[in-house]
């Protein structure tokens, strides 16, 4: 792609690349830059910092 986080035109890329809605995509990380970073371009973001985790982030979804 010949960009990288956190740059946003990363997020940017991916999102018309992919023909996403900003409003309706999520991006997980473990990085504060790459979350604020997504977050300024209008992405949904959730920071999976210990003790919580991708399992429990979505643990209603799946059972």
């Amino acid at each position: 792609m010949g960009k990288r986080k956190p740059d946003a035109a990363i997020f940017e890329q991916v999102l018309a690349e992919n023909k996403l809605d900003r409003t309706e995509t999520l991006f997980i990380d473990d990085s504060i830059q790459h979350i604020e970073s997504a977050n300024k371009t209008g992405i949904q973001t959730l920071h999976l910092q210990p003790p919580l985790t991708i399992n429990q982030v979505f643990a209603d979804v799946v059972s």
